[in-house]
């Protein structure tokens, strides 16, 4: 079928490490084709507009021109956004930056708890 030929043809770009982007019609088009691709042992990322998807959308487009990246997108999802080769290093920072202020909040409550409730290291 034409999707296995898509399937292999993308087993054979992934050696070179060039980004691929793959446009469908439908969602069910993109996830059969995301199963062929699992078959061949292939990661992708699929950009479709199932409720699930939608929360990570900006960040699979802004990684889609991504060294070796493989994405599956449907015609509507991900519109208006340009795909930038080689991946998108501001949104990088902005979410490496994201997760380490999220990692400092988490620590700094845990320290403040253990100030006013100390745990006791000798009971036993």
């Amino acid at each position: 079928t034409k999707w296995t030929a898509i399937a292999k043809e993308c087993k054979s770009i992934a050696k070179t490490k060039q980004p691929i982007l793959i446009g469908t019609t439908t969602v069910e088009n993109s996830e059969m084709l995301a199963d062929l691709l699992k078959e061949y042992q292939l990661s992708y990322q699929v950009l479709n507009a199932k409720p699930e998807n939608v929360k990570r959308e900006s960040e699979i487009v802004a990684q889609a021109g991504e060294i070796g990246s493989i994405t599956i997108a449907t015609n509507m999802a991900g519109r208006g956004t340009d795909i930038i080769l080689g991946g998108n290093i501001t949104f990088k920072v902005r979410k490496q930056l994201y997760n380490i202020l999220i990692s400092y909040k988490t620590q700094s409550k845990l320290t403040k708890l253990n100030t006013i409730f100390p745990l006791s290291k000798d009971i036993g």
